[in-house]
This record gives structure tokens, sequence and C-alpha cells, in this order.
């Protein structure tokens, strides 16, 4: 390799299910004397990158709704809520929490409301598959 060349490898590999984490460490060797061997022999920080194996799922939640309403009219909120992935989102479960003790209130695809503490609550499985439309 000539003087101030420099080489970029990839390494790939499938993620093994059997592990929590690998360790990977590099190191570049010559036969050629080096005067500063820590910067290439794998004790370098820069040398070794660890990386966590498991399911990640970004749940993102939005919400959206009127800034004012007039008495005796209803009030609705929208939530939002997505799974960016990359992997499923299991035991989903949306909550949104207004006052206790209102009257009518209403929640969409089978959500509950519970008067005394004022949370309303949903278990979405939609929410497994990451990008989910909705």
């Amino acid at each position: 390799m000539a003087s101030g060349v420099s080489v970029t490898r990839t390494i790939g590999f499938i993620a093994p299910t059997t592990l929590t984490s690998v360790r990977n460490t590099a190191k570049s060797t010559s036969t050629t004397p080096d005067p500063a061997p820590g910067n290439n022999d794998g004790t370098s920080p820069n040398a070794t990158v660890s990386t966590s194996i498991g399911a990640v799922a970004d749940v993102v939640t939005r919400k959206s709704g009127p800034a004012s309403a007039n008495p005796g009219t209803t009030v609705s909120y929208t939530i939002s809520t997505a799974n960016n992935g990359p992997s499923q989102a299991e035991g989903v479960t949306i909550t949104d929490s207004i006052i206790p003790g209102l009257t009518g209130v209403t929640a969409s695809d089978g959500g509950t409301y519970n008067a005394a503490t004022g949370v309303v609550s949903q278990s979405d499985d939609r929410l497994y598959r990451p990008n989910y439309p909705d």
C-alpha cells in the first residue's frame, strides 16, 4: 500500500437470534516496521464497535385538536400513533389523559374511558407492523 493511501472495507452479517450483542475489533498489520502500532493493533478505541442486537421500535404519537370550543359542543381530539420500525412494536397501548368525570366521552376502535382517572386507553395490534398507513 502506497504512503498516504487509505483502503475502506465493509463487513456484514445477519444478526444472530442467539446473541444480544456483538463486539467487533479490527486490526491491520504490515511486514514493514510500524513506529505507532497502537493505532492499528486493535487496542485503539476506534478499532472496536459494540452492537446491541434486539428489537427496537420507534413508536411516535401525535395529537391534534381545537384550541377552543363552545360550551355544550363536542370536542374531538385526534391521536395518531405510528411504528417507524425497524422492528415490530409489541404490547402497544395508546393512552390519552383528559380530565376525570367528563360525560359523553367516546373513543374510536374500542378505546375505553375511565371517568375516575380521566384516562382513555386502547390497545392497537396494528402497530406490530412498521409503517402502518393509518
